[in-house]
């Protein structure tokens, strides 16, 4: 079947405002929760310092995936009492005839369909859903960032989100709780997380095979940039886009409940317009070795100091937009 598109949001306020997007990704696993299936997604891992899978079974298991997470997925779950890797556990999960919805990102829904493929497991109960992705960050960049925080508030963290909504939609906050009671809040990208987020990935993410034509899910997720407040389909507080690829896909988008899910049909070419990641990779950058090195000899702080140019014109970055923001904002009321 051709390429399909559909931009889709919570009608419920405090709903869209919890998801990063639209909720798409909520949508679909609460509809298969109530089909009686269940849903297989990213989480953080209890100390924060790395992210894992889990396995949804109910409603309320689903506050556990919620959220973007910039980091690769270690292929471990915790079922049963202790740590097993992921697949065998998905593929017992199909074989016992429940519904199963996989959500990851593209190489990990090529891995899961290779695997049960190999082990001749039927997959006419399975799912897929990918995201439209962008690399996630080497995992010592995130390390070091919660090792970070939890030094500065002295404290441990029992809440971590890269793209909290403060404001909307855009733009995206880091936002993290402490044992202590503590917050801390930032804008994504004006913190050493968001710049180097925005360049330095796993060697194999610059050269994905899945991107375009070779996205191998159900379902692509993402946000649907490029919408405007004139146009049909759009929230403030945020949409999502399903690029559906078989009918399969098609088959998922109609287990959604439309009451509490507003859907509208979209233009493939202008969603892939507007997100270039669904297509393309992130560029390598040239100083991608030596951001390593520096990484582990002088740690993510002092390596991006030293990549704005200084740490007078780092600050200057970081804090002067903010400064004028603030004034403009006191001048206009």
């Amino acid at each position: 079947m051709n390429l399909r598109a559909y931009s889709g949001y919570f009608r419920d306020n405090a709903k869209l405002l919890a998801s990063s997007s639209g909720g798409g990704a909520t949508a679909l696993s609460e509809a298969v929760i109530r089909q009686g299936g269940l849903v297989f997604g990213a989480c953080y891992s209890p100390d924060f310092r790395t992210a894992e899978f889990a396995c949804a079974e109910n409603i309320a298991d689903l506050d556990k995936l919620k959220g973007s997470k910039y980091i690769p997925t270690e292929k471990r779950i915790f079922h049963d009492g202790e740590y097993k890797p992921l697949w065998p556990v998905v593929a017992e999960k199909l074989q016992s005839g429940r519904l199963v919805l996989f959500t990851g990102l593209g190489c990990d829904v090529a891995a899961l369909k290779s695997y049960i493929a190999s082990k001749g497991i039927s997959a006419d109960n399975l799912f897929t859903a990918d995201l439209i992705c962008y690399g996630p960050v080497i995992h010592e960049v995130h390390a070091q960032y919660i090792d970070s925080l939890e030094r500065k508030y002295k404290s441990r963290i029992t809440s971590f989100t890269a793209r909290r909504k403060i404001q909307g939609w855009t733009p995206s906050y880091i936002f993290a709780e402490f044992e202590s009671g503590q917050k801390f809040c930032e804008r994504l990208y004006g913190t050493d997380y968001g710049a180097a987020f925005k360049a330095y990935s796993r060697e194999c993410c610059y050269q994905c095979q899945f991107k375009g034509a070779s996205h191998v899910s159900d379902i692509t997720l993402g946000d649907f940039w490029g919408l405007t407040p004139e146009m049909d389909g759009y929230n403030p507080g945020g949409v999502s886009v399903f690029l559906v690829h078989n009918e399969n896909g098609e088959r998922l988008m109609r287990m959604i409940d439309a009451q509490e899910f507003h859907i509208s049909p979209a233009d493939p070419e202008f969603v892939i317009a507007h997100n270039s990641k669904y297509h393309t990779c992130m560029k390598k950058p040239a100083d991608y070795a030596s951001f390593l090195d520096d990484l582990k000899t002088i740690g993510l702080h002092a390596a991006m100091v030293k990549r704005s140019g200084g740490i007078l014109r780092y600050y200057a970055r970081k804090y002067i937009p903010r400064r004028i923001s603030r004034l403009l904002k006191a001048i206009l009321k």
